[in-house]
């Protein structure tokens, strides 16, 4: 398996037609400008759209998402089930999920995660900085 996109965004969802559609891509940074702890009233959306060889196809796999603190700690843990189809002529399959993370509170600023668990394994990380405005 292999990763076509994996980023953190504003907005996103699967479409019908099997494609990501998202607002607000590659977001890597949330600004607080009251101070901590800080409770997100916007959702905060984990989009992975990943490929998976034929050799891979048909089973089912499970992918867990950590928000992970500075210190290590997972504050939030999604889980989710992949079940790549089998292609009838042998080409890779791609599936891809969104998960919305909503309500999420930062306890403090810093350098948060985001980590992508296949079976297990850890396979992305994407870092998420936490700041407070300067006033």
């Amino acid at each position: 398996m292999e990763f076509q996109v994996a980023t953190l965004a504003s907005y996103a969802e699967i479409g019908q037609d099997g494609r990501v559609h998202m607002v607000g891509g590659c977001l890597d940074t949330l600004r607080s400008p009251t101070g901590f702890p800080i409770t997100t009233s916007f959702p905060i959306f984990v989009v992975l759209y990943m490929l998976y060889p034929a050799n891979e196809c048909g089973k089912d796999y499970r992918l867990r998402v950590d928000l992970v603190r500075p210190d290590g700690a997972v504050l939030d843990s999604f889980d989710h089930v992949s079940s790549p189809p089998v292609s009838p002529d042998g080409r890779p399959s791609k599936v891809g999920f969104v998960i919305g993370m909503q309500g999420i509170t930062f306890p403090a600023a810093g350098r948060y995660a985001v980590r992508v668990l296949h079976d297990e394994a850890e396979v992305k990380r994407m870092l998420l900085n936490v700041e407070e405005v300067a006033k």
